[in-house]
């Protein structure tokens, strides 16, 4: 299998290993909510939560899986995303600054203002949801996945470093603040990387829903878009397929 990262880079996933164990923090098992790609999610329990009380505004995800004897790097595959209340609240944290939108705008093009926002989604996690890796006595960060959705649910690898970790296991832990996020399922795969080839292929032609030729429009990242207002609008684009090369399968 062919899966990419939150940065768009292509791993190659040979074996998927499911996990052995997965709970939460009420020591719940929820194996049949993470265990295999399918239509359950975990999701939080929103029944009696008290915004007052610290405890109550994160969950917790632990999952073990088997460790491959001698194993250096992981690469976990991660089915989830962000849920509708995730995209909801974005939208009101951006209208609060009212007027002063497009400036806020500018300013996040700053270097400084960049890092203070990246180091506050690391850690309120909100849309980037650490991925702790029990080191010893220790849980350290080891990598973070990025939220899509709500409405797709993406799957992404996520590559981990398990310096240290020693024993037959790799356990992680997650604490996705509540009501943030869905997941779906877990795997490991440690498998070393296979060459992968990317070939970038510039479409043929692109038709709108008015039969309009769209081909310039959309042919680069130039600011330019094509505009579809109303509800049903359409495009339609047509690439090329590049020649099948000798030994290879599509």
């Amino acid at each position: 299998e062919i899966l990419l990262d939150a940065l768009g880079k292509a791993y190659t996933v040979a074996q998927r290993i499911k996990p052995t164990q997965a709970s939460d923090n009420h020591g719940k098992n929820q194996m049949l909510w993470l265990s295999q790609k399918d239509k359950l999610f975990w999701e939080s329990d929103m029944n009696a939560r008290n915004p007052k009380n610290p405890g109550d505004l994160r969950d917790s995800v632990w999952l073990t899986f088997p460790k491959q004897q001698d194993a250096r790097n992981a690469k976990l595959i991660v089915s989830g995303s962000t849920t509708l209340w995730g995209s909801q609240m974005l939208q009101r944290m951006i209208q609060l600054r009212g007027e002063a939108i497009p400036r806020w705008y500018e300013e996040m093009k700053s270097p400084q203002a960049r890092q203070m926002l990246d180091l506050w989604n690391l850690r309120e996690e909100l849309y980037h949801l650490q991925v702790r890796v029990r080191v010893g006595h220790a849980w350290v960060t080891r990598n973070e996945n990025l939220g899509g959705g709500p409405f797709v649910t993406e799957e992404r690898v996520v590559p981990l470093d398990l310096q240290g970790v020693d024993g037959e296991t790799v356990e992680i832990l997650l604490t996705p603040p509540a009501g943030f996020w869905q997941l779906n399922s877990f795997a490991m795969d440690y498998s070393a990387g296979a060459p992968v080839e990317i070939q970038e292929v510039n479409a043929l032609n692109i038709t709108g829903d008015e039969n309009e030729n769209l081909l310039d429009v959309l042919a680069a990242k130039d600011g330019r878009y094509y505009a579809a207002p109303r509800n049903g609008q359409t495009a339609y684009v047509v690439f090329p397929v590049p020649a099948a090369k000798p030994n290879t399968h599509r």
